[in-house]
């Protein structure tokens, strides 16, 4: 890969192969008041085919100071662009997929402190690096699953001893979208709390004899 200033001054990525030039990337900024686009253009060049144009939209939030993928196009070179996929749906899917994943974790780390506590914790419960250590349960090393980021608050000093664990999105919207809690109760909250954690208050998604409850 070779970055080039182009007539124009634009930047330009050629990608090489050898000594032949395969394709390339171009960078296009376009600036409206309230919005940043990035376009990327990616052009493969083939003897054997028609040359395809890739086009990558991204915006940028310019509160999280972060870039996001929109929509991406493709087309034979000189064709009409036809949109492949809108990224906003594939994001509403993983962000789905992940949110159902992370609600079973939370139920086997309050099963997981109950055993803790029963056993070698001695009436009291244990961070997820006590969990680990004590055999309760595997991985979480870095306390991260499936786009969550996975918080053990506890709180010995209490008569009974409390405990929450917090399940937040490493990014949210696009990771996931709701935050949970689970307390030593066995009650399960969630709420979109925008990449905030989830409050007591919140509603519950299932209680805490393990009935599920609609929430909209």
């Amino acid at each position: 890969m070779e970055s080039v200033i182009t007539g124009s001054g634009a930047r330009e990525m050629l990608l090489r192969s050898g000594t032949r030039i395969v394709g390339n990337i171009a960078f296009r900024d376009i600036t409206e008041e309230n919005l940043s686009v990035v376009e990327l253009r990616a052009s493969l060049n083939s003897e054997e085919a028609r040359p395809v144009v890739i086009s990558v939209v991204l915006t940028r939030d310019r509160k999280l100071k972060t870039w996001r993928i929109v929509a991406l196009y493709a087309a034979d070179f000189g064709g009409q662009t036809d949109e492949v996929f809108d990224l906003d749906r594939l994001f509403e899917i993983r962000v789905a997929a992940n949110e159902a994943a992370v609600l079973p974790l939370l139920s086997q780390l309050q099963e997981a402190q109950a055993r803790y506590a029963l056993g070698v914790g001695q009436n009291r419960f244990g961070t997820l690096a006590e969990l680990r250590r004590a055999g309760e349960i595997t991985g979480l090393a870095d306390g991260r699953y499936r786009g969550y980021r996975i918080e053990v608050v506890v709180n010995n000093q209490t008569v009974p001893p409390t405990f929450q664990i917090h399940a937040v999105p490493e990014r949210y919207r696009e990771t996931g979208r709701r935050s949970f809690l689970m307390d030593d109760s066995g009650v399960l909250r969630g709420a979109d709390r925008q990449g905030e954690r989830a409050r007591p208050s919140d509603p519950i998604i299932k209680g805490k004899d393990g009935e599920a409850v609609e929430v909209e």
